[in-house]
């Protein structure tokens, strides 16, 4: 604030021009984020997709066994498909539900 002779006070704040610089800071830091995102997104969705299908056949295990159908028994195919059933029957509702909220 410069008073009406056109000085200014020594106590007034100096003005601190950051958005020169914030701009193109922030834009190269988008740049960096999506050249990461499109070199690691495959390599993660992969490794997020099998670690699903382990814990998934790990459940069908562990229900089918608790159902008296073990692992070893030529009944274990038709108990996974049918908890496969029943998870693709779930995963519909919810989409179902989705969309009605949409």
């Amino acid at each position: 604030m410069k008073a009406a002779s056109g000085w200014t006070p020594a106590w007034a704040p100096v003005p601190v021009r950051t958005g020169h610089i914030l701009v193109p800071v922030l834009c190269a830091l988008w740049v960096v984020a999506v050249i990461w995102a499109i070199a690691n997104g495959p390599r993660l969705l992969a490794a997020t997709e099998q670690q699903a299908a382990i814990e998934m056949e790990q459940e069908n295990q562990d229900v089918c066994e608790r159902l008296g159908v073990p692992l070893s028994s030529e009944r274990y195919a038709a108990c996974a498909a049918e908890l496969k059933g029943v998870r693709q029957n779930h995963e519909d509702r919810l989409n179902g539900h989705a969309m009605s909220l949409i």
